[in-house]
């Protein structure tokens, strides 16, 4: 990125089914997840990641790569696999078109049953907002005018919220 020959840039930080531990010894990130260990373990991993976040962003900035590149953190990682409240942090993308400096919420509005015979429901409330939405947002203030990705079903066209 510093030598502006890629657009796209991804790190995952997943060695097995347990995730890592950053911290050394003791259950991996999902394992925590599972009450494998005390929060204040979970607490540690995040800080841990959310340190590496801040090393990324400042580097990036350093470099004056920050306002034309758009950075997001999340994790798969809930409480036993509970996908509410999940938490993405976006920075830089200035001058892409990126709106930087909010606290967003989405609730989730689900018409019920949300499950149907074991199956995710296709029909949801339009108001709801997914992470899809999200990845077509940052496509879009890279320059792909496309309104969906991945899984359709559960897109919206993007988050307006973050679009200046």
């Amino acid at each position: 990125m510093q030598c502006r020959i890629d657009r796209v840039g991804t790190v995952v930080w997943q060695r097995d089914s347990g995730g890592i531990n950053p911290l050394g010894s003791g259950p991996g990130h999902h394992g925590v997840s599972h009450g494998e260990a005390p929060v204040s373990v979970w607490e540690a991993i995040d800080h841990w990641y959310a340190n590496r976040f801040v090393y990324l962003v400042s580097k990036m900035k350093s470099l004056g790569a920050l306002d034309n590149t758009i950075t997001v953190w999340g994790s798969g990682i809930a409480e036993n696999h509970n996908q509410n409240d999940m938490v993405f942090v976006v920075a830089g993308g200035r001058n892409t078109g990126i709106k930087l400096g909010q606290n967003i919420t989405y609730p989730f509005y689900a018409k019920q049953p949300l499950f149907q015979n074991g199956s995710l429901q296709a029909s949801r409330d339009a108001r709801h907002k997914s992470l899809a939405d999200l990845w077509v947002t940052v496509q879009k203030s890279l320059g792909l005018s496309k309104d969906t990705v991945g899984d359709t079903q559960w897109c919206s066209g993007g988050l307006t919220e973050l679009r200046s």
